[in-house]
């Protein structure tokens, strides 16, 4: 087998990582607090990461006064925010809907980006975002548009919440790539996630030894696969084929979810959340396509 189809195998299973992150979110959710759902994901994680970057990268970068401060903010808005409206999110709604909004993060980043004039929105783009953001008001409203208010509820929110915490991370992360790598990044971030997790997590401790083996499985999954594992496959792709054609594997995520939900977890797959899905990809693709155009004319 060729290095590149390897590469696409493996690109692929993270989308799985990724898409099961929704099934074991929704059981650890159940079971244990968001706090501590978040701080367990996020302290195996940090384990997971410290080794990763021992073995790939031999020492420890020392960021400046200036890049810790990005750090403990990427920490505060994609580990610990983004953490705590997951879970919570997922403790209310099934695993479909939350995994088609959180799709809307790229076009959310675009958002984000533009408000903070950092990339100009151009027509392509426009388009797709309309297309996306419609798209999610049909996952919304199970396809009841007129009713969006009666449809949308808490859980919706904190998934959405989701979207704007990640955005900002994401943004974040972006400068602070300019001087150190995504792993040495994620695991300063997790680091610091998981201690400022830890501390209103540390009275709940006896609930997560009390939760039983599928609530731990569920949070070693998480941070092993749903974040460790799939961020350094993830990146291994970025860096062999470039971030657009890495990212072109991300639409397969919610349809991961949705498989895994309904074999495990027996949610029923509405009309409506395949048509806003699909809505939701779509607005997505034009978006990504957008802009590898815009780069490719530079």
């Amino acid at each position: 087998m060729s290095q590149k189809a390897l590469l696409y195998i493996k690109l692929v299973l993270v989308t799985m990582f990724w898409g099961g992150t929704f099934l074991t979110g929704q059981i650890t959710s159940k079971a244990i607090s968001p706090v501590l759902g978040a701080f367990g994901r996020f302290a195996v994680a940090s384990i997971y990461f410290i080794f990763m970057l021992t073995i790939r990268e031999g020492k420890w970068p020392r960021p400046n006064r200036k890049q810790w401060g990005l750090i403990i903010s990427a920490a505060a808005t994609g580990i610990v925010a983004y953490n705590v409206f997951f879970f919570s999110g997922l403790k209310l709604i099934e695993t479909s809907r939350a995994s088609l909004i959180i799709a809307l993060n790229p076009v959310g980043i675009m958002w984000l980006a533009s408000i903070l004039g950092i990339e100009r929105l151009n027509r392509r783009r426009v388009i797709g975002i309309i297309v996306a953001l419609f798209g999610v008001g049909v996952v919304l409203t199970r396809g009841e548009l007129a009713e969006i208010q009666a449809n949308v509820g808490t859980g919706e929110l904190f998934i959405l919440g989701c979207v704007i915490s990640w955005s900002l991370f994401t943004l974040i992360g972006r400068k602070l790539m300019e001087g150190l790598s995504p792993l040495t990044i994620n695991t300063y971030a997790s680091i610091i996630g998981s201690i400022a997790l830890l501390i209103p997590a540390a009275n709940q401790m006896p609930a997560l030894i009390s939760a039983g083996w599928p609530v731990w499985l569920s949070i070693v999954y998480l941070g092993v696969f749903g974040t460790g594992l799939g961020f350094v496959w993830y990146y291994d792709g970025v860096r062999d084929i470039g971030p657009t054609r890495t990212g072109i594997f991300i639409n397969l995520v919610p349809a991961w979810a949705i498989i895994l939900g309904a074999l495990f977890l027996q949610e029923q797959i509405l009309p409506a959340t395949l048509l806003g899905g699909m809505l939701i990809i779509t607005g997505v693709t034009i978006t990504n396509l957008a802009r590898q155009r815009e780069n490719g004319s530079q």
